[in-house]
């Protein structure tokens, strides 16, 4: 599984990671996160209780953010509140 965008809650993180992996079966987790979101990832390394190896690719620039057209903003969603999809 590959997550290019970290859940708000870090529970759904850890379920969405389950499903990594069934009844025995092994999986894995590639997660993309930015310095800005280092507070989900530990909030995650919190409730699972172990720390997520990290890693850098030299050839991504880190002080470089992409900044979706108006078009795409407005196709997509763009800016707008995440659904959490959790019932309350």
């Amino acid at each position: 599984m590959i997550n290019y965008d970290i859940p708000e809650d870090p529970e759904d993180y850890v379920h969405r990671i389950g499903r990594t992996g069934r009844i025995g079966s092994h999986g894995h987790a590639i997660t993309f996160a930015t310095r800005e979101q280092r507070r989900d990832v530990l909030q995650i390394e919190q409730l699972i209780k172990s720390a997520l190896p990290r890693s850098t690719h030299p050839d991504v620039p880190t002080d470089v953010f992409f900044q979706p057209s108006q078009s795409f903003a407005l196709r997509s969603g763009f800016g707008r509140p995440r659904r959490t999809f959790r019932r309350r």
